[in-house]
């Protein structure tokens, strides 16, 4: 009788990789592995609006952070873009989730003195949006 060899360890947890929607989002999603923040990605989350009950899949959702969710937004150069994320904004903040937007633009909002952009808080476009850095 042969037994199969076991694969390698780096293998088994490369398969358990979401297939992520974008490069950034697989960024974000290898930063929190690395902090060891557990996260679900694209889980699909109950959410009330105006239309009634909707079923949204928010980019990644952390059960051990109150539920958290973070969205990626990517280029906010759309206005139609970022109206839809002010829209979600709107309606993550009516259903009590706590929410973090994070985009591709090289512009810094980060509070407080002596940080780059802190005289920028809060964004123009209404949205909290963070930037996500590039390797």
């Amino acid at each position: 009788m042969k037994s199969s060899p076991l694969p390698d360890l780096e293998d088994r947890l490369e398969s358990l990789e979401p297939q992520y929607v974008s490069e950034a989002e697989q960024r974000i999603g290898q930063m929190l592995d690395g902090y060891g923040i557990l996260f679900y990605y694209r889980q699909p989350r109950i959410v009330l609006t105006e239309k009634g009950y909707e079923r949204w899949h928010p980019a990644f959702t952390l059960p051990y952070h109150n539920d958290m969710v973070i969205e990626y937004a990517g280029p906010m150069d759309d206005p139609l873009q970022r109206a839809q994320f002010m829209y979600r904004e709107q309606v993550y903040r009516y259903n009590q989730i706590l929410a973090i937007f994070l985009d591709d633009s090289p512009r810094r909002y980060l509070p407080g003195p002596g940080l780059q952009g802190g005289a920028n808080w809060p964004p123009s476009s209404g949205i909290n949006t963070y930037p996500v850095q590039k390797p």
